[in-house]
């Protein structure tokens, strides 16, 4: 029954009872005139006050509306609260950074500010109670901070752990689409070095939100579809703790600027593909743009040389790469295209096979080299041959790095740039080659001494002269007379104090 027809079925309900009524008192004069009185003089006046009244009270009502409404925008214009239903919390935003906040110091807050008005103390109840529904609407996950906390959340990833901004706004997105729980299909490859520090995120990121902000990232390829792929660099400098200690005080921030930055950008690939410049897009992309033959291919491309295309005559030449040395090639690519491991070794064998001639008796491709192998079979040939087991020795890489230079000037009659290598090639090759060797810190090799180097008798024989020549026995000033003395090879500081301290000790 609609507003109309409820309306005509109260009319004829209110006519039906009257004509009962006079049918009732049809024979008696006092009561049918009282009847009259009632309809014709008071009920219309009785009728008229309820209007006035009503009007009244909704004129009352409408404008004590408008104050709660009123007190209620200016309380959340001048108190920004937020709130997560995933864990019932509240948070303050001051315009700089967000904090939590006890429901109780809200009530109390709102309480204050009626007190002080006056106006609303008979409703204040109700007011605490709207402003409070009002806040649990607003997400911490919809907040739009201020630019000055932005760039400062910013500033906490770049320079130190992403080498530019892009890559620190493309982190916070992925970080944001988690947390809203989109584009959860996507794997982002990143260093293993950086699982420590995601950790760290999503240990305090959790105990406000309840959710896993880091669940996209993976550390190693997994036979994962290529399309779903997307690769993220990061600083090495991650893998050192003191460079995200920000991380515990600042993780309420770090959540509403990434959630801001995902729904500003429209989730993460957005990001990536319309507002990246292209060597960042396009390497963030690499792997879903493409196939593992076009990846082998590029590979090729830079590392390898088919002598069948060159019309170079290899039947009896030794125009082959070894599988060993063809996965280290391998390797040593993907380490300078700052790629992940993305094709297991007996797909790459595969793939490799479609390309080149594969001798299976001898393991080894034929009729292909790489300007590469030269430097690999140099640096063997020296480590095999100069390298020796010493319990109580070790050496740095840059030092091995200074003794293989000299051997090579001195054994090889060819003196191509393509021999030498840099401290992290010779590592590289170190752990490839030799994998037993023990390195630390990435930079020292235990165990290990050079035939051509007695490193311990050199610094022992100059503190021995030293002490006997000098009064002045500071650790600084002997050692800056030793790299003085030394024409070549020098010993570092580190090195160098302990044999000095053991030779103080043993007077």
């Amino acid at each position: 029954m609609d507003f109309s027809e409820q309306i005509e079925y109260q009319k004829k309900t209110c006519m039906i009872t009257l004509g009962h009524l006079f049918d009732k008192y049809q024979d008696e004069e006092y009561m049918l005139s009282k009847l009259n009185n009632y309809i014709l003089i008071q009920l219309p006046k009785l009728m008229e006050n309820h209007k006035i009244s009503q009007q009244e009270k909704q004129a009352r009502k409408t404008e004590l509306n408008k104050e709660k409404l009123a007190f209620q925008s200016k309380f959340l214009t001048d108190n920004r609260f937020y709130y997560l239903t995933s864990t019932e919390t509240f948070f303050h935003y001051d315009g700089q950074n967000y904090t939590t906040y006890n429901e109780d110091d809200i009530c109390h807050k709102v309480f204050t500010q009626i007190t002080k008005e006056r106006k609303l103390m008979a409703h204040k109840e109700k007011v605490k109670n709207s402003i409070i529904r009002k806040i649990k609407k607003s997400s911490l996950f919809k907040t739009i901070p201020e630019s000055k906390t932005i760039q400062y959340t910013l500033n906490m990833f770049y320079p130190t752990l992403f080498n530019s901004k892009d890559k620190a706004k493309y982190f916070l997105t992925i970080l944001g689409d988690n947390l809203l729980k989109i584009e959860s299909h996507l794997v982002h490859l990143i260093s293993p070095k950086a699982k420590q520090f995601l950790k760290e995120i999503t240990h305090f990121s959790y105990l406000y939100t309840s959710i896993n902000p880091t669940s996209t990232f993976k550390y190693k390829y997994h036979d994962q579809d290529y399309s779903s792929i997307r690769l993220l660099d990061i600083n090495m400098s991650v893998d050192t703790s003191t460079n995200w200690l920000f991380v515990k005080h600042q993780i309420i921030n770090i959540i509403s600027v990434a959630c801001y930055y995902s729904n500003r950008y429209n989730k993460s690939d957005n990001f990536i593909e319309s507002h990246c410049d292209y060597s960042l897009s396009t390497h963030t992309l690499f792997l879903k743009n493409n196939t593992s033959r076009d990846i082998v291919k590029l590979f090729c491309s830079y590392y390898i040389e088919n002598c069948t295309e060159t019309n170079i005559n290899f039947e009896n030449s030794n125009y082959n790469i070894p599988w060993k040395h063809m996965v280290y090639l391998w390797k040593s690519f993907l380490e300078e295209k700052n790629f992940p491991n993305i094709i297991f070794n007996q797909n790459l064998k595969v793939l490799l096979c479609e390309k080149f001639e594969f001798d299976e008796k001898l393991d080894q491709f034929t009729g292909v080299t790489s300007k590469y192998l030269p430097r690999i079979a140099t640096f063997m040939e020296f480590w095999n041959n100069e390298i020796i087991p010493n319990d109580d020795e070790e050496l740095e890489i840059g030092e091995i790095n200074t003794l293989f230079k000299q051997w090579t000037t001195n054994h090889l009659k060819s003196k191509s740039n393509n021999n030498y290598c840099n401290d992290q090639q010779v590592l590289d090759i170190i752990r490839f080659y030799s994998p037993d060797t023990e390195i630390t810190e990435e930079k020292y090799l235990m165990n290990i001494s050079c035939k051509l180097w007695d490193k311990n008798n050199d610094v022992v024989a100059f503190l021995t002269c030293y002490k006997e020549a000098s009064s002045n026995h500071s650790v600084h000033t002997a050692y800056e007379n030793y790299v003085k003395s030394q024409p070549t090879l020098v010993a570092s500081k580190r090195y160098f104090a302990e044999k000095y301290l053991l030779l103080i000790n043993s007077e």
